[in-house]
């Protein structure tokens, strides 16, 4: 039996696929992406900007968030009726909606995609905050940049290329098609910043990019490479980020303490209301 009642959603997304940045046809990967110009032709986007396939996929996200919330039914807390969790037309029901992006180009683009989605020709106010005074999904602070950065580049240096060690077979072959070398694991890091990018991951992104563009490769990336490739950079990335309880303290930020805090309103819950006063049913 069904006992629950829905209350609220919070929905948190990547942005959609971006054009390789200009950094990768200059040291990670320049025989496939040779230049910023050859990006831009290659991916009809900028180094860096979504491309239309990331746009449209924003808007599918939009899509799916309509067809399930807006569109589809839900059950009551008593589990007899089915209703519609939000209303269909947000000119009268604003405030029941909340749309945040982390303030970033490609971001920022994503969220106006998927509010597309949602709302067809109708703008809505997309809240964004400088990221030094964003907690939530601004992390890590700029005042931990340093420090996070030294703790990304000595994981690299150390646990990351003995990891990349035990899948020697894999970073031989991105080495000869990517024209790399990739020996100690190097990284993207610019002095101070916060979010250093081994090469390795670069590539990934950058080769995840064109197979969900069309955008050609050589066949020597086969699918079973590029699944290999894919796995290894992730599991990289976490152990850089999250290996170490801080790391996942700052690159967290105070997203989860908001998200409870959201939840947490619903129990005091005045009698005949329907929502805590200034809580959204989405918050996107």
């Amino acid at each position: 039996p069904i006992s629950g009642e829905l209350l609220m959603v919070q929905t948190l997304t990547r942005h959609g696929e971006r054009a390789p940045d200009k950094i990768v046809s200059k040291q990670s990967c320049r025989s496939i992406f040779k230049s910023a110009k050859d990006i831009l032709q290659k991916f009809n986007a900028a180094p860096g900007r979504l491309t239309p396939q990331g746009i449209t996929h924003m808007r599918e996200v939009g899509a799916y968030i309509k067809e399930r919330y807006v569109e589809g039914l839900h059950w009551d807390g008593i589990g007899k009726d089915m209703n519609k969790f939000l209303n269909t037309d947000y000119q009268t029901h604003q405030d029941e909606w909340e749309f945040v992006a982390r303030a970033g180009y490609r971001q920022q683009r994503s969220m106006a995609a998927i509010v597309e989605g949602i709302f067809p020709f109708t703008p809505v106010p997309i809240s964004v905050s400088p990221r030094t005074e964003d907690p939530a999904l601004g992390g890590p602070a700029p005042a931990c940049g340093s420090r996070t950065a030294k703790m990304i580049v000595d994981w690299h240096k150390v646990k990351g290329w003995e990891m990349l060690k035990q899948h020697i077979d894999v970073v031989e072959a991105i080495e000869t098609i990517c024209d790399v070398n990739l020996t100690g694991n190097p990284v993207n890091a610019e002095p101070g910043g916060p979010n250093p990018h081994a090469w390795i991951g670069d590539i990934s992104d950058s080769l995840d990019s064109a197979f969900a563009c069309g955008v050609p490769v050589p066949s020597e990336v086969t699918p079973e490479l590029h699944k290999d490739l894919t796995k290894l950079a992730f599991d990289v990335q976490e152990g850089s980020h999250y290996d170490d309880p801080q790391g996942a303290i700052m690159f967290a930020g105070e997203f989860p303490e908001q998200l409870l805090s959201y939840f947490e309103r619903f129990n005091d819950i005045p009698e005949g209301k329907n929502r805590p006063k200034k809580t959204p049913k989405v918050s996107i």
